[in-house]
């Protein structure tokens, strides 16, 4: 995984709904790499948020901000070094290469 190659690995799927090449999103309080990982529809769905005006960065308007937090679900971006086994950071510690990565992913 490198954050300057195009497209996603192939586990960066939703596994809720099969996508793959688009945003997915992680339960906020896991790192392990067989937790939920799903697509922005699939959250949306889950947690009852409504994100069909979701900007290009993936940050749907929360309680009048604009968050890329869903619910209990932040955004999942794999550490880039990790060849053995895959890690995600945490979504405070997110480096600008990941984030960027990350944002321009399509939303679905």
């Amino acid at each position: 995984m490198e954050y300057a190659q195009s497209g996603t690995p192939p586990y960066y799927t939703c596994q809720k709904c099969g996508r793959q090449d688009v945003k997915l999103w992680r339960p906020y309080n896991g790192f392990d790499p067989d937790s939920r990982l799903r697509c922005a529809l699939c959250v949306g769905q889950q947690e009852n948020i409504d994100v069909s005006r979701m900007r290009p960065d993936g940050t749907v308007r929360i309680d009048g901000r604009w968050e890329d937090l869903l619910g209990g679900y932040t955004p999942a971006v794999p550490l880039e070094d990790d060849k053995e086994e895959v890690v995600y950071w945490g979504r405070m510690s997110i480096p600008r290469q990941g984030l960027d990565w990350w944002q321009q992913l399509p939303n679905w």
